[in-house]
């Protein structure tokens, strides 16, 4: 409306202009020049499109050493709008200092929200050495109003294979007694 000599919104602001930026209540007090206040009360339903890139769902921490390993990405609908079948979803990954592996997904049917799809990358990657590996995902489409959950950073451990001897030779060993005692050693994550 036309400008007032002050005014006080639900959460302290005093500006003229007010920003909803989630659903809830908002309401404001107007006063005009000769200090009468009047006041109004508007519920606000934002429909928020949002798509975040949620977990990496393959490869996980393990013991395995995998030369081609699939990397799989879960995306869910983070926002409180339905998106529509045949939207795009452009994903993308990053492994440590390698560049990104880009790709985009069209979705087959709806994405209500908060339901989930899964994505596995062209290609696969070499984790055949014990170590951590990180990886960068992020996940967006057209109109995605929140950017700040659009990127995972995780990091995977590939832990080395134990190694268990217990110290008889020549293997086969065979002994005639009644019993033997066998120590499988120690191992750092034994308790």
């Amino acid at each position: 409306g036309s400008e007032y000599s002050a005014y006080l919104w639900e959460d302290g602001d005093t500006n003229q202009v007010h920003i909803a930026d989630t659903t809830g209540i908002y309401h404001v007090i107007v006063w005009d020049e000769h200090n009468c206040e009047a006041y109004d009360t508007v519920s606000v339903r934002l429909k928020i499109l949002d798509i975040s890139a949620s977990r990496l769902a393959s490869p996980v921490d393990n013991c395995d050493f995998d030369s081609s390993a699939e990397v799989q990405l879960e995306i869910k609908n983070a926002g409180n709008d339905t998106l529509a079948a045949g939207s795009k979803v452009y994903v993308r990954y990053k492994l440590d200092s390698d560049p990104y592996v880009i790709d985009s997904i069209t979705l087959s049917s709806e994405l209500i929200p908060g339901s989930t799809i899964s994505h596995t990358f062209d290609g696969t990657e070499n984790l055949s050495t014990s170590g951590d590996y990180n990886f960068i995902l992020v996940a967006t489409t057209n109109n995605d109003l929140k950017a700040s959950n659009d990127t995972l950073y995780d990091t995977i451990s590939v832990y080395p294979e134990p190694v268990v001897d217990f110290g008889l030779e020549p293997d086969p060993y065979s002994i005639e007694a009644k019993e033997l005692i066998l120590d499988a050693g120690y191992g750092q994550y034994y308790e």
